[in-house]
């Protein structure tokens, strides 16, 4: 559901115009890898 919201996130920049936020985005996406690894190590 996270990731999804993610790119939800993402899209809307997209879509906006937005691209100030480049920089947000890609840290959220760092953020939500890091998250990933964490469950992957948690639950192999």
């Amino acid at each position: 559901e996270e990731i999804s919201t993610f790119y939800n996130f993402i899209l809307n920049t997209i879509k906006s115009d937005k691209f100030d936020v480049i920089d947000e985005i890609v840290e959220k996406q760092q953020l939500i890898l890091d998250r990933l690894k964490k469950l992957r190590i948690l639950h192999p």
